[in-house]
């Protein structure tokens, strides 16, 4: 007697539906992928192109926009920095000397140096000019002038502070600071300032037209 086995057979895979076309098989999972792929392409770009649109207004390219911006902050106008001194001043008087800004728009604060024949002056003190603060009705923080070089004060500064979350420059003409100084001797003493910074409301620089000074001591 012959024992007969029954071999297991493997199951086969079901294989992708195939269409035939003019002789030749055609797979259509594969097709129906592509097409999928091509939807989701399709949707992809199509909410790029929205984003955009809602980023750029219609009829308006992004350099376009930028050169609108560009235009809406158009740099300030120079502002007058001069040196004022008083004249008919012997030796052993009073100096006070005011640095004075004409003509200025929306100037939130400023910087300068200050040179000066240190054998004719003695340099006393310092104190704000009632421009920047609108006469004492504003808020302004100032940082003293370094003395430590004979014959300059250096870094002499001041800014206005913001109003809660707004910042409010001042328009007009008026004096920045007032440095006070004893005559020591008769003659004639330079009054030059450089280092002269100013800024508006965005710390955005503007220009400055300095007319330095002299100050003649009998």
């Amino acid at each position: 007697m012959i024992n007969q086995q029954n071999n297991p057979q493997t199951p086969t895979q079901p294989s992708a539906p195939v269409t035939k076309a003019g002789g030749k098989q055609i797979n259509t999972t594969a097709i129906l992928g592509i097409i999928a792929m091509i939807a989701v392409i399709v949707v992809v770009v199509a909410y790029a192109l929205g984003y955009l649109d809602f980023l750029i207004p219609s009829g308006q390219t992004q350099q376009e926009e930028e050169q609108e911006e560009e235009q809406e902050k158009q740099p300030l106008p120079p502002i007058g920095i001069s040196v004022n001194a008083p004249s008919g001043k012997n030796s052993g008087d009073t100096v006070v000397i005011e640095i004075v800004a004409t003509g200025a728009e929306q100037l939130f604060g400023f910087q300068f140096d200050l040179s000066y024949d240190p054998s004719i002056l003695s340099y006393v003190s310092n104190e704000e000019g009632p421009f920047l603060n609108n006469n004492g009705a504003d808020t302004t923080f100032c940082v003293d002038p370094n003395t430590g070089t004979a014959g300059t004060l250096k870094n002499y500064a001041c800014t206005r502070l913001k109003s809660g979350s707004t910042a409010v420059g001042v328009t007009g003409t008026g004096a920045l600071a007032k440095i006070t100084f004893t005559a020591s001797s008769s003659g004639t003493s330079p009054l030059t300032l450089t280092n002269v910074k100013l800024a508006d409301t965005d710390a955005d620089k503007i220009d400055a037209d300095v007319t330095n000074g002299q100050i003649v001591i009998s």
